[in-house]
């Protein structure tokens, strides 16, 4: 048994010569979309790619030809048919699933690494404003949010139907230093409990807890002044430019440069998040049960790395969460890029099985 046995041992005719000829199409370009995704996929050497992608191929061709010659032969146990039969399944999913990957990246990825072009751009030109605004921002809510606790404990120790430190005051007080971890409010002793006593004794209470209040949003804001030592303002406004000029598409770039413009903004945008991460957010972010520190983790959210799609173990994680802006827009491409890829495959297969292996 041979693999193109009846069509080179046989007369070729007209029918079987252009179904070779149209088959060698199907299979070719099965092959280019196999061995592009393996070499996207796999640090390995771009022919050792194209051999896996013939190899691919060629097994399924020739598990076909077993599975047509073992119906025919009738003499065939069922165990080799349905061994045959799972084995060229497998393959088939592996090749279709690579298939799938790299029609799916022809389909899409240069409007995705545009809009993501537009992402990197964007987010390294707002990155250093709005950690500062939005840090302001934290600091801001968090002295309004004290200050109106210091003004609770305030109001109590002058309450005329229970003036001074009691119990209510003390409940009071106990918010504010937990307000501003670590810090102690000692009353002083001997205050008498008249109005005007009364009053001094909040006042001075107020005073030391504002005192300490000031202190705190000083270091703070002195910590966010310190944030501008993060950016390398020559570095950035360097890949600024190369993201600009890549992202324009009258200019003929290569996959490659586009990528590693791409992969280097990204690399410089995580070198900031990190530095205002450590700076801002771990030192703010422990007020954050008083004041929603989280818009600044989501506004200096990293970009979506899309240079990964070429990776295949990153096609359906990608097409389920991304765009960010609209999880899931991409499904309509995967699932026509699935529908090709089975056409083309069942095409060649049922080309190869009923018009190159055919008797005649």
């Amino acid at each position: 048994m041979g693999l193109f046995y009846n069509a080179l041992n046989g007369p070729l005719t007209g029918k079987k010569v252009i179904g070779i000829v149209v088959y060698m199409i199907l299979a070719a370009i099965s092959i280019w979309a196999t061995s592009e995704s393996i070499y996207a996929s796999f640090n390995i050497p771009k022919f050792v790619s194209y051999l896996i992608g013939v190899a691919f191929v060629f097994t399924m061709a020739l598990l076909l030809s077993v599975i047509k010659d073992s119906l025919d032969s009738r003499r065939v146990s069922i165990f080799k048919i349905v061994f045959v039969c799972i084995v060229f399944l497998i393959l088939w999913g592996v090749s279709l699933s690579t298939n799938s990957h790299k029609l799916f990246t022809q389909l899409k990825l240069q409007d995705i690494r545009k809009n993501e072009l537009d992402i990197a751009t964007i987010a390294l030109e707002n990155i250093e404003k709005n950690s500062t605004s939005i840090g302001t921002e934290v600091i801001n809510d968090y002295e309004v949010f004290v200050t109106s606790r210091i003004q609770d404990y305030k109001k109590e120790v002058v309450n005329v139907d229970n003036c001074g430190h009691g119990p209510v005051a003390d409940t009071l007080m106990s918010k504010v230093q937990r307000s501003m971890p670590g810090s102690t409010f000692t009353i002083p002793s001997g205050r008498p409990k008249t109005p005007a006593g009364c009053r001094k004794l909040a006042n001075d209470m107020a005073d030391l807890m504002t005192t300490e209040m000031v202190n705190r949003v000083t270091s703070m804001r002195m910590k966010l002044s310190e944030l501008s030592k993060c950016d390398n303002n020559n570095r950035r406004l360097e890949l600024l430019g190369a993201l600009k000029e890549k992202n324009d598409f009258t200019t003929d770039f290569t996959s490659l440069e586009v990528k590693e413009v791409i992969s280097e903004s990204h690399e410089y945008y995580n070198q900031l998040y990190e530095c205002y991460n450590e700076g801002l957010v771990q030192s703010i972010g422990r007020v954050s049960e008083f004041t929603d520190a989280r818009q600044l983790q989501n506004r200096l959210e990293l970009p979506v790395p899309s240079i990964n799609l070429e990776k295949i173990a990153a096609l359906i994680p990608f097409v389920k969460n991304y765009p960010r802006e609209d999880p899931g827009a991409y499904s309509d491409s995967l699932i026509l890029s699935i529908a090709i890829a089975f056409i083309l495959d069942l095409a060649a297969f049922i080309i190869f099985y009923f018009v190159i292996l055919k008797e005649d």
